[in-house]
Formats: structure tokens, C-alpha cells, sequence
């Protein structure tokens, strides 16, 4: 564990760094902080746009420059900075009425509007009442008046009545008066022109400083230099219409925006400063008559060194230079970004703050400060190219360096192409402010190779890789991976770290028992009790169908992808085939006739199909899962057979053949990666994208060729007419191969040197002289005539057995 004392003064900050910050420095722009302030300072008015990437730090360079200006201000002149929120669209009278009320309530606040002469403080609370809600009463009176009759007895009846005792009426007169009070809320007519003209006085009037009176009661007019920051415009212009939106409202305010006696700052995102740039390139450009200055914020690389050695209590040496790097990492030249991650690691104890890095969090740090390492001399090897670009250039660059990693290291092993990192223009993978570029992105990619974080699943360059004529642009692109130990290294990391799984969307699971199961076997799933070793980690890639879950890619081919795969249903692992992506007519049209042909196949040396899978518009095909290496990988990584293996090896794959052949089915596109190394079943035949079957009509193919070059036979390479001897020809590749861990035509330069090679009949038979048996038959079978090859798959099953080696493992 890491634990270092930090400073005792230190505090979280999570708002733009200000003047006040005892421990927490200025994480760069100090140079663009001063030049903003002398344009505040020397100039008396102006629209200055500021733009950067989104928390590097556009607010706290206004802040410091604001501050700083408000500091250095002369005894009759007061910095009053005013900041609204255009996040979202905003007419142009809303703007300026916003702006009238901020200002009125500012210098209020302030007690600064008591200080102004009567004229500029009358004009002041005019406009805000004006641009305030008014209210208008108005009162009404009511009376009622009513007249009453009433007939009765009494003891003043017998005046009323005469001696008879007559009934007497009697009469009386009643009032009510009532009032009420009704209130009408209602909006002042005021347009935005007269706001407008109403702001521009105000703003006149407050620039002007008057000297006082020489007597002492009097006290000077102080000169109010109003700074208006219009802030969050980048979050405007994130959506498609923002641009216009804001394009015009600057139309609109254009006079407001140019007036003397008020500096306006503009924070913006670099969608408006390239916005600015183009435009302002074609002539007569709104941007150019409005914006005095603009200025880019460049991301601050070197934020996490000086935060470190502001922070730290004591020099900590080589301890926290891993921490640098990983802050490095994590930051991508953002201070926002970076105060985030470090906050992570402080830890109090008894009100004393330490950077603290866990056991868990060690190996988390360690794996991204060696990603970072790997990046910086990515930008070291490519900066020469870059020496006269702007700052911005430069940031887009090492910014998307950062985020192709992210977006590696979320497919967590997933194969993909340059073009699936850049998406298209309708659909970009990244932030398109980012300007992705394919050439840079491909050199990023062949960097990474080359230093082992990714691993080349398929060069279509490469002799031995299967070419396939096809309408989309995949086939013809290198497929990269993450490499297995970085991808170990990887979930190890995220089964310990709840925000790093989410961050990066991992599935975890752990594997079946490595072994073959049958269609009717099912082995139940283990759940682990306790942390298991990084080998044992797995991630889900994708789920399809709901039933099979891809968990990792054993092989890429001209059209398609396989992965290993879970079945959820029968508990099993099995290989799954999927078609690649965007594939057009004829791709699909070769898919299909592989099902046809492996569902009818059933041999021990022949891989077997469970199934087709549809889902979501895209074809995939359950398969066996054979264990075991390719003999490719088997060659690569324990040298060549020798001669008792390669005649065994050679009888295996003859049998599967003649199998082959009884099914009608040839030109299977033979070659050692398409040949399992199964422990308890040696060679197994794993790949018939190209296979044909004499029932099922040819592919028409109109241009290029089909096929693996490395591997064709003469009547392939020539377009003609082929059969189960053009196996047999890729028979005798393969057992030369095996022999001496490379080709006949390996010492050809490109792949037309060797098709030319093949053609002629001129492979290195050289290696061979010392296998007198074996370089009989493997000359038989290279044949560049197919009538003087083996014409049967069984007459070099025959040759083979017949061998000192072959009746020795009696074959």
C-alpha cells in the first residue's frame, strides 16, 4: 500500500480554481490568463471568444483574469462581471432583458448603485423595472339599497289605530355598500429595440468616471467596467442546430455585442472556435465583425506533476511518479477530470489528509501508468509531424490517442478494423470534435502491435490469409485485437472495481471445464466462492439469439469471425461463426452454402455443425469446439514436426479428404490455420468457407481472386477449373510446412511474386534433400500439372503409410 501525507491545508475543490486556493496551483494557462487580462485592461470595450474542450479549464481563466483586473482596478474604477447561463436556445430580447435585470441586481448587491450620479442611476432602475413584471390595480365600488314594509301588533298600536284597534303599516329603508379590489398582472410592452438602445446608454453612461467636487462631502462617480461572460455555450452548440442557433443570436446582437464601454467574453466548445476559423476564411463572417479576440484554452498535460508537488507534504520520489502517469492517463490534459480521479484517493485521519492507493487500486494504477507510458511515446515518435500545427491540433491528436484506447479496451478483446474505431460520417464512434483521422488512427493501431497491447487477428497482406472478393471495405482491413495477457490483466482489474466494470461495460463470467462435450452432454456452471486467478477470468462480448454467449475470438477468416462461445441452454462451449458485418451478396451467398455443406458432414476429422443461428438480421453458425492449437500456432510456438509427426499428421488430414471427396465436396481452402491439433484427435479440419460441392453451383466471381495465396494451387491462381487435386496440392503446402515452419515460395517478396512462383513450379525444394521420401511425395503433390499429382486423396494416404515413419506408427 501507498499512503502520503499531504499537505495540511488542503481542501477539494470542485468549482474554477481561484486566487484564494492555498494548496491547489493554477493547473496551467498562466501565459493565456495574462494575455486575456491586458486585453481587458488596455482596451475599452470588445467580444472576446474563448473556447476549449469541455472542463479544461475555460472558466477558471476568466475567473483569474476577472479577479485580476478587479484586483489591479484603480480607486474610481469597479470590475462588475456579470455571468448568464446560455445553455440553452435563447431569443435575443430574452438575452438582453436577462441581461438588464443581472446588471440591475448586481450593482445592487454590490452597493454600487448607490454610488452612481442620479442620471445613470435613474436610467439603471428604469431599465430594470422596465424589463420587469409591472402591475396595474384597479378598485370598484358597489351600494345596495333596499326599502322594507312591515304589518303588525303593538304597543303602539292603538296610536296607530283607531278606537277600533285597526292594524297600522309601518315602513323602513336599508343600505349596503361593498368594495372590491381586483389585481391584473400584465407584461409592459418593451421591444427589444428599446432594451437594447435602453443598454447601450446604461453601458455609456457607466463607463464614464466623473471627477468629485473638491469639497469632502462630495464623493467622484466611479467609472463601472462591466464584464459579461456568456458561459456554457458549448453545451448549445452539442446539438445539431446550436450552431445556427447561436450564429444567430450574435447576428442579432450585433450592435450590443461591438458597443464601447463593455467587454463580452463568449466560453465555447471547439465545434465554434473551427466554426469561426472557416468561416471567417471565406470573407464577410459574422464571427470576424463581432469577435475582437479569440483565444483556444489548450488541455494542461502537465497538471498532474504540479498538482502533485503542490500537494504533497514531502518529496514522495519514484513512489508518486506511477501516480502521475495514471493521473495522466485518467486526466487526458483536463484539471476537471484530473481533481475528480484525485479526490478518489485522500483519505482523512484525524483531520489530516493522505494519498492513499490500496492493494486493489495498485494494480489498477500500475496497468493504466504503463498504457500511458505506451501512449507518450506514441506522441514522442509522431510529434515531429506536428511542429507547426495549432494547440488545438495538437489536443485533438493526444485526446483521441486517449479515447481509441478506451474504446479498445471496451471491446475487451472483440476484433476490429481502423474503420471500425473512426464509424462514419453519419456515425462516428467518438466525439467527432475530436476529428478522428483513419492515418492517424492506423499508425496509433500498428504502435500498439508492435509493443504488444494488440494482437493482428487478420492481414488480408499476408500470404497466408484468406482473399475473398467481396463488396465491403472489412475484407480488405487489417483486424486487431486486445492482446490475451492485457485483456487478462484488464478484468482482473475490473473484477475489484465496481466504477471500472461499469466505466468500461464488462460482463465477468468464469469458463466451462476446458474439455469436448457432445451435442447431449451439458456441464452445470461453477459460481466462484472465492476471487479467481486472471487466467480464469472471462468476459461476455456479445449475447446472440439470447443463447450463446461470445466470450472470445479464436479466429478471423476472409468472411467471417469465429469465437469461443457458451451455450446457455446445454451448458456447453461451442464455436460460433459469424458473418462479418456489412457483407454483401456474394459473402452471404458463400455462408449459406457452408451451412449446406456442414450440416451433411459427419466425420471425426471434420469440425461438426450444431446449428444456424439468426438473429438481429445477421447469420451465425454453431459449431464444435475443437480444442487444441492450429498447426500454425503449433509450428509458431514449438518449431516444425518433424518427420514421424508430419507423416501422421499427413495421414490424418489425407483421410479427411477421401471423405471429402465421397461427399463431392473440394477446394476447401487447406492451410495450417484451418488445421486443429486436437490432443485426443489429432488433425481436425475446422474452416469450409470456400468449399464447393459438385451438387451446388459455382459463385460467379467478376474481379480478384478466392482464395489463400500462400496455399493455392496453379489452376487457382489461373481462375480454372478445380477439384479435390487442388487439395491435394494445399496437402503437400501443408506437410512442407510442417516439415520446416515456412513455405516453398516464402522466399518471394509479395504475394504476385509468389502466385508467379506457383505458376512457373518454382518452390525451394532445398530443405527437403535430406528427406528423400518425403520430398518425393511432397514434389508428387506440388505438382503444377493437376494430371501429375496424386489424383486420388487416398493414393497419398497410401504413400504416406508406406513410409519407413508410417509403418513404424503402423498406419
Amino acid at each position: 500500500m501507498l499512503k502520503l501525507p499531504l499537505k495540511p491545508s488542503f481542501r477539494y475543490v470542485h468549482e474554477p480554481l481561484r486566487d484564494d486556493e492555498e494548496v491547489i496551483p493554477l493547473l496551467g494557462n498562466t501565459r493565456l490568463i495574462g494575455e486575456l487580462m491586458h486585453r481587458l485592461r488596455y482596451s475599452r470595450g470588445g467580444t472576446f471568444l474563448i473556447t476549449g474542450f469541455r472542463g479544461v479549464g475555460k472558466s477558471t481563466v476568466i475567473t483569474r483574469a476577472v479577479e485580476g483586473i478587479a484586483a489591479e482596478a484603480a480607486t474610481n474604477e469597479i470590475v462588475v462581471p456579470i455571468t448568464i447561463n446560455v445553455a440553452r436556445p435563447m431569443p435575443p430580447d430574452q438575452l438582453l432583458f436577462a441581461l438588464v435585470r443581472r446588471l440591475y441586481e448586481t450593482l445592487q448587491d454590490r452597493r454600487v448603485l448607490k454610488r452612481l450620479d442620479e442620471t445613470t442611476r435613474r436610467a439603471v432602475m428604469l431599465a430594470h423595472i422596465r424589463t420587469s413584471l409591472g402591475l396595474k390595480q384597479t378598485r370598484s365600488d358597489a351600494r345596495e339599497r333596499g326599502t322594507s314594509l312591515t304589518i303588525g301588533m303593538g304597543p303602539g298600536a292603538s296610536k296607530l289605530t283607531g278606537p277600533a284597534g285597526w292594524l297600522a303599516p309601518s315602513a323602513g329603508l336599508t343600505s349596503k355598500r361593498t368594495r372590491s379590489l381586483a389585481v391584473e398582472a400584465s407584461y409592459l410592452t418593451y421591444s427589444d429595440s428599446d432594451v437594447e438602445h435602453d443598454l447601450g446608454r446604461i453601458i455609456d453612461l457607466l463607463s464614464r468616471a466623473k471627477p468629485g467636487r473638491r469639497r469632502w462631502w462630495h464623493r467622484a462617480k466611479p467609472r463601472v467596467h462591466l464584464i459579461v461572460v456568456l458561459d456554457e455555450v458549448d453545451k448549445l452548440t452539442s446539438e445539431p442546430s446550436g450552431l445556427a442557433e447561436v450564429e444567430r443570436l450574435l447576428g442579432n446582437l450585433k450592435n450590443t455585442l461591438t458597443m464601447r464601454g463593455a467587454h463580452f467574453l463568449l466560453a465555447a466548445g471547439p465545434d465554434l472556435h473551427d466554426h469561426a476559423v472557416l468561416d471567417a476564411s471565406r470573407g464577410n463572417s459574422v464571427y470576424e465583425s463581432i469577435f475582437a479576440w479569440q483565444r483556444y484554452v489548450p488541455c494542461s498535460w502537465d497538471a498532474p506533476d504540479l498538482l502533485l508537488r503542490a500537494v504533497l507534504a514531502e518529496d514522495a520520489g519514484a513512489d508518486a511518479e506511477e501516480v502521475v502517469r495514471y493521473l495522466r492517463f485518467k486526466a487526458r490534459g483536463i484539471p476537471r477530470r484530473l481533481l475528480q480521479e484525485f479526490g478518489e484517493f485522500v483519505h482523512w485521519e484525524d483531520e489530516h489528509p493522505f494519498l492513499v492507493v490500496g492493494v486493489q487500486d495498485r494494480s489498477r494504477i500500475t496497468f493504466y501508468a504503463q498504457v500511458e507510458e505506451l501512449l507518450e511515446s506514441y506522441f514522442q515518435q509522431g510529434r515531429s509531424d506536428r511542429l507547426f500545427r495549432e494547440d488545438i491540433d495538437d489536443d485533438r491528436w493526444r485526446m483521441a490517442g486517449y479515447f481509441v484506447i478506451d474504446w479498445i479496451l471496451r471491446r475487451q478483446g472483440d476484433p476490429f478494423t481502423v474503420a471500425h474505431v473512426c464509424g462514419s460520417a453519419e456515425k462516428p464512434e467518438l466525439d467527432p470534435l475530436l476529428r478522428l483521422a483513419q492515418p492517424d488512427v492506423e499508425q496509433l493501431l500498428r504502435h500498439l502491435t508492435k509493443h504488444d497491447f494488440l494482437t493482428v487477428v487478420r492481414d488480408p497482406d499476408r500470404p497466408d490469409a484468406t482473399r475473398i472478393v467481396s463488396d465491403s471495405q472489412d475484407g480488405a482491413l487489417v483486424w486487431y485485437k486486445l492482446a490475451d495477457d492485457v485483456k487478462r490483466r484488464l478484468l482482473g482489474i475490473v473484477w475489484g472495481n465496481a466504477s471500472e466494470r461499469a466505466a468500461l461495460d464488462v460482463s465477468l463470467r468464469l469458463p466451462l471445464p476446458s474439455r469436448e462435450t457432445t451435442a447431449s452432454e451439458s456441464v452445470p456452471a461453477a459460481m466462484p466462492t472465492d476471487p479467481p486467478s486472471e487466467r480464469d477470468l472471462e468476459s461476455v462480448l456479445r449475447t446472440v439469439a439470447s443463447r450463446y454467449e461470445l466470450v472470445e475470438a479464436i479466429g478471423a477468416g476472409g468472411m467471417s469471425m469465429v469465437y469461443r462461445a457458451r451455450d446457455l441452454v446445454t451448458q456447453r462451449e461451442v464455436a460460433v461463426k459469424e458473418l462479418r458485418s456489412g457483407s454483401g451478396p456474394e459473402l452471404q451467398q458463400r455462408f449459406r452454402r457452408e451451412v449446406r455443406i456442414l450440416r451433411e458432414l459427419r466425420h471425426p476429422r471434420v469440425v461438426r455443425m450444431f446449428g444456424v443461428i439468426e438473429d438481429e438480421d445477421k447469420t451465425f453458425i454453431a459449431m464444435q469446439l475443437v480444442p487444441g492449437l492450429t498447426l500454425q500456432q503449433t509450428v509458431n510456438e514449438k518449431g516444425p514436426l518433424g518427420l514421424a509427426a508430419t507423416v501422421l499428421l499427413g495421414h490424418q488430414i489425407a483421410e479427411a479428404l477421401e471423405y471429402l471427396e465421397t461427399q463431392q465436396v473440394s477446394r476447401i481452402d487447406l492451410k495450417p490455420h484451418n488445421i486443429m491439433m486436437a490432443p485426443d484427435r489429432g488433425a481436425v479440419l475446422i474452416d469450409f468457407g470456400l468449399a464447393k460441392r459438385a451438387d451446388l453451383a459455382d459463385i460467379t466471381v467478376t474481379d480478384g481472386i478466392v482464395g489463400t495465396p500462400a496455399y493455392m494451387a496453379p489452376e487457382s491462381v489461373k481462375g480454372g477449373r478445380t477439384d479435390i487435386r487442388t487439395d491435394i496440392y494445399a496437402l503437400g503446402l501443408v506437410l512442407y510446412f510442417a516439415l520446416t515452419g515456412r513455405s516453398p515460395y516464402s522466399r518471394e517478396e509479395d504475394i504476385q511474386g509468389i502466385m508467379a512462383a506457383i505458376l512457373q513450379g518454382r518452390g525451394d525444394m532445398t530443405p527437403l534433400a535430406d528427406m528423400a521420401y518425403m520430398h518425393d511425395i511432397i514434389s508428387k503433390a506440388l505438382a503444377t500439372d493437376p494430371d501429375d499429382r496424386f489424383q486420388h486423396p487416398a493414393e497419398i494416404r497410401d504413400a504416406l503409410a508406406a513410409t519407413p515413419d508410417g509403418s513404424a506408427q503402423g498406419l
